[in-house]
């Protein structure tokens, strides 16, 4: 990794930060209350969860999508099948498996988007998506971003600054996109992989700083100056300063291969392969299990939707109160 990454050692200067996060609407003390099932849903392999301002969709791994307009009471199966991933904004929801559908309606009616990038790709896998100012972007398995500013009809390729064609995840923060990418051999080149931001709507991207030839971002969350990733067996990193330093924050976190990441006011969760859920306060300082009465540790998604934590495991959908 860039030379700035020695700052890693920095742990102690992290606790001048606590409280920095930004406070939401949701609350940010924990219920004392245990994790329960989601019924509907219980033993499907949930690979993907996001949220709208009036509704939670959950992705059944190889079989439906499914949404909750009463925070999680209960669950309709939407006509959409085979999908695996859905990035969600208020009406705009995509989902990828690996052609991409789109729905502008909160998911009654979709539409398939996927023949704009019929010959464009090598192979028609789409690993993440985003929407910033209705574009829509697509990050693929081998080809890099594309993106599209009319629903769908026509994509473009928007790769410029981009090292690495593997694209792994995709947040969106005020008028930037983040990608987090998998290193890789292109042309016989080792290609790396990291964090890009794009300020000008994918016109070009920029390296943040965590990038090398050994780096795998996995998912990441961003929330106002503080930028928290997860770099898949290296764990989990932070920064302050809009990318430029990092420094690692894995300090009792038991499991460091972090698939998911939510945030509520001052409090952070980081969902792990096999470790289940964790949570710090204190801005990765330290970080404590958070698994009462969470049986399966395979969490492959986290979100949450107004005072209310979902988890996404191998055998279903689970949920917990926060306060």
């Amino acid at each position: 990794m860039k030379a700035n990454l020695a700052l890693l050692s920095f742990i102690p200067l992290f606790i001048s930060l606590s409280g920095c996060l930004k406070e939401s609407n949701n609350p940010s003390d924990i219920s004392p209350n245990d994790w329960s099932s989601v019924p509907t849903l219980t033993g499907k392999y949930i690979s993907d969860i996001s949220v709208t301002n009036s509704a939670i969709f959950a992705v059944s791994k190889n079989d439906t999508l499914f949404r909750s307009t009463n925070v999680g009471a209960s669950w309709t199966a939407m006509n959409v099948k085979n999908c695996s991933l859905i990035s969600a904004q208020d009406s705009l929801i995509i989902v990828t498996y690996p052609t991409i559908q789109l729905s502008r309606d909160g998911g009654e009616s979709w539409t398939d988007i996927t023949s704009g990038l019929i010959g464009k790709v090598s192979k028609l896998s789409v690993n993440c998506s985003a929407v910033l100012n209705n574009i829509l972007f697509a990050g693929t398995e081998e080809d890099g971003i594309f993106l599209s500013a009319d629903y769908g009809v026509t994509w473009t390729a928007s790769n410029r600054g981009l090292e690495s064609p593997i694209i792994r995840t995709m947040r969106v923060q005020g008028n930037s996109i983040y990608a987090g990418t998998s290193s890789a051999i292109v042309g016989g080149k080792l290609k790396a992989g990291g964090l890009f931001v794009s300020t000008n709507s994918g016109l070009q991207w920029t390296s943040t700083g965590l990038t090398s030839d050994t780096t795998d971002i996995i998912c990441a969350t961003i929330t106002d100056n503080l930028i928290i990733v997860g770099g898949g067996e290296q764990g989990l990193f932070l920064s302050t300063n809009n990318g430029i330093n990092w420094v690692a924050i894995n300090l009792g976190l038991a499991n460091q291969y972090v698939t998911s990441l939510a945030v509520s006011g001052n409090n952070i969760f980081a969902g792990t392969s096999s470790g289940g859920v964790f949570l710090t306060k204190d801005n990765g300082v330290s970080w404590s299990a958070f698994n009462s009465d969470l049986p399966r540790l395979d969490v492959f998604a986290l979100a949450i939707y107004k005072n209310t934590i979902f988890a996404g495991t191998g055998g279903g959908l689970w949920e917990r109160t926060l306060k």
